[in-house]
C-alpha cells in the first residue's frame, strides 16, 4: 500500500482537466506519475494531455511502447509503473495493482457516476490502515478543492 491514498471526488470538474491539473503539481515537484486505466481511456486521455494548455502539453508516453522508462507521465492498464512514478492516478473503477514503492496514490472518481463512486467509496474501506495517510478532497462551489477528511 502506498503512504498516502488520496481521493479526489470530482463534480464541477471534468475528469481530464482535474487529472492535468494534479499532473502539472506532480511534474513540478519534479516526481513522475503513472496513470491507470482501461486502454480505451488512452487515446482521449492523451488527446487531452497533448492539448491542456495553448502554450504548452503534459509529455507523456504509453507503457507498451519502448521508451516507457524514460516517460514523465506514462498512461497504463497493467499497474507496473516501468517509469518509476512516484505518484499512482488511478481514473477508472477497476482493481488497484500493488502500490507500494508509489510516494501517493489518487483515486480521482466521478461523483455523477454511480459505479464509480461506489467502487471509489470500496477502495476508502479497504486502504483503511495505521500505516496509511489517506486525505479525502471534495470540490467548492467554486470548483477548488477542500480536505473533507
Amino acid at each position: 500500500m502506498a503512504s498516502e491514498i488520496w481521493f479526489y471526488h470530482l463534480e464541477r470538474t471534468g475528469l481530464h482537466v482535474a487529472l492535468c491539473d494534479l499532473l502539472e503539481k506532480v511534474i513540478a515537484k519534479p516526481w513522475r506519475a503513472y496513470i491507470y486505466a482501461d486502454e480505451a481511456r488512452f487515446e482521449p486521455l492523451s488527446q487531452a494531455l497533448w492539448t491542456y494548455r495553448d502554450e504548452g502539453f503534459l509529455a507523456h508516453g504509453v507503457e507498451s511502447h519502448e521508451l516507457s522508462p524514460h516517460q514523465p507521465i506514462l498512461l497504463g492498464s497493467s499497474g507496473k509503473a516501468t517509469n518509476k512514478a512516484d505518484v499512482f492516478f488511478s481514473i477508472s473503477p477497476r482493481d488497484l495493482p500493488d502500490l507500494k514503492g508509489f510516494q501517493r496514490s489518487i483515486i480521482l472518481f466521478e461523483g455523477a457516476d454511480e459505479d464509480h463512486l461506489n467502487w471509489a467509496r470500496a477502495q476508502w474501506t479497504k486502504s483503511k490502515s495505521p500505516d496509511v495517510d489517506r486525505a479525502y478532497f471534495k470540490q467548492t462551489v467554486r470548483g477548488n478543492w477542500e480536505k473533507v477528511g
